[in-house]
């Protein structure tokens, strides 16, 4: 992408590609559908060095020693979600970071015959399409209605279903039941570690960071916004391209081998000889991308027409820029807005205005003492620490109760969802949760209540799951 001398945040382009390897890169060249919509990223590498430390009979350092290189990076994203059974753009950050796919079941379709709100009686299922404990399924909330309440099922007993958390609306004959898709964490994250490529892009410049881990997670949901997921770790390595310019004119004609000369050699990190770039001169001929075979200081070989652009039959004129290629991103889904969902605590409506859960997954990083050029040799992952907050008012006969319960860390099962339209819904349960002593504002107009807590798993992987339909 060009544009003027200074990068500008609005060209903001994120593209994720998960890892095969944790210390080579998922590819070369970012790929338009592994673009993630974002709101903010950042990618920081560091070069750290110290100084030498004897003495020489001067007031200034003698020198520096060079440090290990790091990396650590982020990005904000809206849980943009797009049609049932479809994953998001996001999906490659959880499953290629600490989560797993539980399962995904949009080929379930059926109805409602009656029931509980606890266990729904479903008519037969469609052909070949099966449902299994554990699975993620949308129970429309009546008979026509278009919103639906997503539950996870923990038992089948023919065509009776036990969900949990209950449901807020007891089943009506007719109403539709479809399959979802679920995630959980991942305790074999580390087997075969988990990474992802990332690449950040704005107008001038471009980081790749390789190796980068999901060290933690954050959700929020409710209040005034759309719900929202945020992904932050540290990279084992992170390659920096800057745009730059021709410095002598590229002729017309030749396919591989070519050369040519650019003005400065900063804008090629070392060992990206398969990276292409793009000419542009920001008028009226149509940009041409290329892909480079060798670089030796600002002399350059490359291989051109890439990607379905053309020689333009003219010449590139000295001056001309030289920015990373950056493809257009193939998106889908919508933000989903707050003005539908609920929370459930214990079974009952909670009233709260905004919910904020923390994953952290415990990554323990092995650095390396010799002969690598980067800090980060690979990693293990320690515990997970699953943390919430519901912030609202403070209503009697829900707020204030449970308020209660944690006083005596009593555990309790929370799920909050937002959406409720199929293909637009998004939510979060955990089964076991303990309050903390809740905090109290007394000073405002209305009183209000901001409880926090831990959920905890009663066997592996059972803490905390994403449900999505």
């Amino acid at each position: 992408m060009t544009g003027p001398s200074t990068d500008i945040g609005r060209d903001l382009v994120v593209f994720v590609d998960p890892q095969t390897s944790f210390k080579t890169a998922a590819t070369d060249i970012p790929a338009a559908a592994d673009a993630v919509r974002v709101i903010t990223a950042s990618v920081n590498g560091k070069s750290p060095f110290a100084m030498f430390e004897d003495k020489r009979g001067s007031s200034t350092p003698f020198g520096v020693i060079d440090q290990k290189r790091t990396a650590e990076w982020s990005l904000e994203c809206y849980a943009y979600v797009t049609t049932r059974g479809t994953a998001p753009d996001w999906a490659d950050l959880l499953t290629s970071g600490g989560w797993q796919l539980g399962s995904n079941r949009s080929a379930f379709n059926t109805t409602i015959t009656g029931g509980t709100t606890t266990v729904p009686a479903f008519t037969s299922v469609t052909s070949g399409a099966t449902l299994a404990e554990g699975d993620a399924v949308l129970i429309e909330t009546g008979n026509g209605t278009g919103a639906y309440e997503i539950r996870r099922v923990t038992n089948i007993s023919t065509l009776n279903v036990t969900v949990t958390p209950a449901l807020q609306n007891t089943p009506a004959a007719g109403a539709r039941v479809y399959g979802a898709i679920i995630y959980k964490p991942k305790d074999a994250k580390d087997t075969t570690p988990d990474a992802n490529t990332i690449w950040a892009f704005n107008n001038n410049s471009a980081d790749r960071a390789i190796g980068s881990v999901v060290g933690s997670n954050s959700f929020t949901m409710g209040g005034d916004e759309a719900a929202r997921i945020s992904f932050s770790g540290t990279a084992r390595q992170d390659d920096r391209l800057v745009a730059t310019t021709l410095a002598t004119p590229l002729l017309t004609g030749g396919t591989t081998g070519v050369g040519i000369t650019v003005t400065t050699n900063v804008a090629y990190a070392e060992g990206l000889e398969s990276m292409e770039w793009t000419f542009s001169d920001g008028g009226t001929t149509e940009p041409e991308t290329f892909l480079v075979t060798n670089v030796s200081g600002t002399s350059w070989t490359i291989t051109r027409a890439q990607e379905g652009t053309v020689d333009p039959g003219t010449t590139w004129p000295a001056g001309t820029r030289i920015s990373p290629y950056q493809p257009a991103g193939i998106y889908a889904g919508t933000p989903i807005p707050a003005t539908s969902g609920q929370l459930v605590v214990e079974g009952s409506a909670f009233q709260a205005g905004s919910i904020s859960v923390e994953v952290d997954q415990g990554i323990i990083y092995r650095e390396n003492v010799h002969g690598d050029a980067y800090v980060v040799d690979g990693y293990v992952g320690g515990k997970r620490a699953v943390t919430a907050t519901l912030d609202g008012w403070s209503f009697f006969d829900s707020t204030l109760l449970q308020a209660l319960n944690a006083r005596s860390r009593t555990s309790v099962s929370v799920l909050a969802q937002q959406g409720e339209a199929e293909g637009g819904i998004f939510a979060i349960e955990m089964p076991t949760f303990k309050f903390e002593e809740p905090d109290m504002d007394r000073g405002g107009d209305e009183v209000t209540v901001s409880m926090t807590g831990q959920a905890i798993g009663t066997t592996a992987e059972t803490e905390i799951y994403l449900m999505i339909g």
